[in-house]
C-alpha cells in the first residue's frame, strides 16, 4: 500500500486505496483490503474516485475477476453510471472539437489540440477513459485574427467589434468560448504561459515538434510526448497549484510513460530547466512515480539538494490540494487561497482586480448577451459584483476567522507556493 498522503486523517486509508487502484501494477490492491471495507467505506471510495476524475479507471480495476466479487453491486452500478455519463460528455466534446478541426482544415488554419482530447485519443486505451470538462486548443498568435473569424462563422458569441480574441483578454493566455448549441467550453489559447506571472516560452518550438494523432478518422496535431509531460507538470503546478486537478495529471503522466518507453529524458530535463519548470516537473513526476508506478528516471523525481528536507510533505500538500477541490466548479476557495499566498501586495491586488473585473467579452458570455448589445461595461461590472457578494461573503468570513482547517490549508499552500516560486538556474539557448 502507498503511504499516507492526505492531511485529513479520517480519509487517509481510502485515499491510499484509491491510489493503489490506479497504480500501473495490476496486482494492486490486495483483496484483503477490499474485503475489510464496509458499505460506507465503499460509498466514500466511489465518491472520491468520482471527485478525483478517475471513476473510469477505478471501475475498470474493480472489474478484475479477483476483485469484482468483493465489490457491492450498488458501488459497481454507481461507477458504471459515472462512466456512462463520462462517455456522453466525451461525445459532446468530441463533436465540438471535430467541428473546429474541420473548419480549420477548410481554412488551412493550423490548430494544436491540448491536454484532455489529445490524451484521450492518443494515450489512453479508450478515449472515454480520460475525463474532461472542456476542449483546449492552441493557435499561433499570428493566426488569432483568422481563428476569431472562424469561431464567429461557427456561431460563437463574440462582441461585434472584436476581430481578435486576444483583444478580449490581452493580459491572459487564453479566452473561453461556449459552443452555441452544445454548451461546451472551448479554451482558445494563443500561448501556454500567463504573461503576468510566468516566464514566457517559445511556442514555435512546440509547433516544430508537434505530432500527428487521429480523432474519428481525422488527423490532429498534439504536443510531442516530452513537451506534453512538461506542460502537464507546469499546468498542474503553476496554473492551479494542484487545486481542482484531481489525480488526472499524475495518471496522464504514468500512461504517457507506459505508452512511450523511449522518451528522451535527457532532452526533457534540459528543456524544463531552460523554461524554468524544473520544480514543477520534479514534484509532479515524483508523485506519479511514487504513488502510481510511472517509469521515470530517479534523478528526475528526487528533490535537488537545495530544496527543503520535507519534500515528502510537499508531495502530501500537492495531493491534498489535488483532491480537496476536485470535482467541483466552485473555484472561489482556491482563488481566496491564491490571493492570500500571493508573493506581494501588488500581486494580491492584481489577482483581486482580475477576479472582480474580467474582460468585456467574458461579461458578455456570463450575462448571456448578444454580440451587438451595447451595455456599459461599468454597469455589467457592478451587476456582477452584486451577484458575487452574497455568494462568496460566507467564504470570505471563514477566511477572515481562519479556523483550524483554513489555517492548515493556508500553511500547506504557502509551503507549496514558496517552494515552487524559488528560482532555479536556467539554461540559455536551444538544445
Amino acid at each position: 500500500m502507498c503511504s499516507n498522503v492526505i492531511a485529513q486523517p479520517e480519509a487517509e486509508d481510502l485515499q491510499d486505496l484509491l491510489l493503489d487502484c490506479l497504480h500501473l501494477d495490476a496486482g494492486r490492491p490486495e483483496t484483503s483490503v477490499l474485503a475489510a471495507l464496509g458499505q460506507n467505506d465503499w460509498r466514500r471510495l466511489t465518491e472520491l474516485g468520482d471527485r478525483a476524475g478517475v471513476r473510469y479507471q477505478l471501475y475498470e480495476r474493480l472489474l478484475q475477476p479477483r476483485l469484482r466479487p468483493l465489490v457491492p453491486a450498488d458501488s459497481l452500478a454507481q461507477l458504471q453510471a459515472g462512466a456512462q455519463g463520462q462517455s456522453a460528455r466525451l461525445l459532446r466534446l468530441r463533436t465540438t472539437l471535430i467541428e473546429i478541426l474541420d473548419a480549420c482544415r477548410a481554412d488551412s488554419l493550423p490548430v494544436l489540440v491540448l491536454k484532455g482530447m489529445h490524451l484521450a485519443h492518443d494515450v489512453y486505451a479508450s478515449p472515454v477513459a480520460r475525463d474532461m470538462t472542456d476542449v483546449d486548443v492552441l493557435f499561433r498568435r499570428t493566426d488569432m485574427p483568422r481563428a476569431t473569424g472562424m469561431f464567429r462563422s461557427l456561431g460563437y458569441t463574440l462582441p461585434h467589434d472584436t476581430s481578435n480574441l486576444i483583444q478580449l483578454a490581452p493580459l491572459h493566455k487564453e479566452y473561453t468560448l461556449t459552443h452555441p448549441q452544445h454548451g461546451v467550453a472551448i479554451d482558445v489559447h494563443w500561448m501556454l504561459t500567463r504573461p503576468q506571472w510566468d516566464a514566457s516560452i517559445d511556442e514555435d518550438e512546440l509547433w516544430d515538434r508537434a505530432i500527428v494523432f487521429g480523432i474519428q478518422r481525422r488527423q490532429a496535431l498534439g504536443l510531442a510526448p516530452e513537451d506534453l509531460i512538461a506542460y502537464l507538470c507546469f499546468h498542474a503546478c503553476y496554473a492551479h497549484h494542484f487545486a481542482f486537478v484531481g489525480l488526472r495529471p499524475f495518471l496522464d503522466i504514468a500512461y504517457i510513460c507506459a505508452r512511450n518507453p523511449d522518451l528522451d529524458w535527457a532532452r526533457f530535463s534540459r528543456r524544463v530547466q531552460r523554461w524554468g519548470w524544473t520544480r514543477s516537473a520534479t514534484l509532479t513526476l515524483s508523485i506519479a512515480a511514487r504513488y502510481l508506478g510511472a517509469q521515470i528516471p530517479r534523478r528526475l523525481t528526487t528533490a535537488p539538494s537545495h530544496t527543503p528536507a520535507d519534500f515528502d510533505q510537499l508531495q502530501r500538500d500537492a495531493l491534498a490540494f489535488a483532491l480537496a477541490g476536485a470535482g467541483t466548479n466552485d473555484d472561489s476557495e482556491v482563488n481566496l487561497l491564491r490571493i492570500a499566498t500571493a508573493p506581494s501586495g501588488r500581486a494580491r491586488l492584481c489577482l483581486v482586480l482580475d477576479r472582480l473585473f474580467p474582460p468585456r467579452g467574458q461579461l458578455i458570455q456570463e450575462f448571456g448577451l448578444s454580440a451587438g448589445q451595447e451595455i456599459p461595461v461599468a454597469l455589467l461590472h457592478l451587476h456582477r459584483i452584486a451577484r458575487l457578494v452574497p455568494r462568496h461573503a460566507p467564504k470570505l468570513w471563514r477566511h477572515y476567522r481562519q479556523d483550524g482547517a483554513q489555517r492548515a490549508a493556508l500553511a500547506g499552500r504557502r509551503r507549496l507556493v514558496a517552494w515552487l516560486n524559488t528560482p532555479d538556474p536556467q539554461r540559455n539557448g536551444s538544445e
